[in-house]
């Protein structure tokens, strides 16, 4: 759905078709904030990031859209043979501890990955890379939303909400909420607080439902694969 949909169904609630009052540019505010908040609370973006090592460097920047870590893993790369295995991740108070050397990049530092550490949005490798890599470091991870801004080649109005179209109730309520309470209606704000709010719950138990065909939950630390006899090279069956 686009932003100028989500105006539109605003400015129906409010009964002003046009900017009289509430200008376009101040409806598009409270949508940033709305979905600021909502995925804030929620955590339904996704995103990929694609890193390639350099011998001798540690941190890598993590993407803009960055919010929270998934499982990072590590292409062990054999000659023309793929061999990604998962990186352990780690806190600076874990690593201060068990190799307060970390920070320490010169060259008897240097190995394969076997940990990372996000901070200040950029993620740490540990040890520091002995191989220049393309693409050999992959980041899933839950992504923040994208501003919506006139200044694009797009006017905001013709640009994607960042969130799923199922969820566009939440980002209307949530701006009639603000919207109510400038025009200091508290009991008409309070109501679609409450829609927003029940919004946000409807969304959590939306991400449950995401993946329906995981029987198991598995997290064990093991540089080795799993496998099960000739028929199954790759990854584990546990039926």
């Amino acid at each position: 759905m686009l932003v100028g949909d989500v105006v539109t169904r605003v400015r129906r609630q409010l009964v002003e078709a046009t900017g009289s009052y509430w200008s376009d540019t101040e409806l598009i505010d409270l949508i940033n904030d709305a979905e600021r908040d909502f995925v804030n609370k929620t955590r339904p973006l996704f995103g990929q990031a694609y890193l390639d090592t350099v011998i001798g460097k540690q941190v890598y920047p993590l993407p803009a859209t960055f919010l929270s870590s998934g499982p990072v893993f590590y292409n062990d790369l054999q000659g023309t043979t793929n061999q990604w295995y998962r990186l352990i991740p780690t806190t600076i108070e874990k690593i201060a501890q068990t190799d307060p050397d970390f920070i320490d990049t010169t060259v008897g530092n240097q190995d394969k990955p076997r940990e990372y550490m996000i901070w200040n949005k950029s993620m740490y490798l540990i040890p520091t890379p002995n191989v220049a890599g393309s693409s050999n470091i992959t980041c899933f991870f839950r992504a923040r939303p994208s501003p919506f801004d006139s200044s694009s080649p797009v006017t905001a109005e013709e640009q994607d909400l960042n969130i799923d179209d199922s969820f566009v109730d939440a980002i209307v309520s949530f701006v009639l909420w603000k919207s109510w309470a400038k025009d200091q209606e508290p009991k008409l704000s309070m109501e679609h607080k409450a829609y927003y709010e029940e919004g946000v719950k409807e969304a959590r138990r939306w991400l449950k439902k995401i993946s329906l065909d995981m029987r198991n939950k598995l997290d064990i630390d093991s540089p080795l694969r799993f496998t099960l006899g000739d028929n199954f090279t790759k990854g584990f069956y546990p039926f």
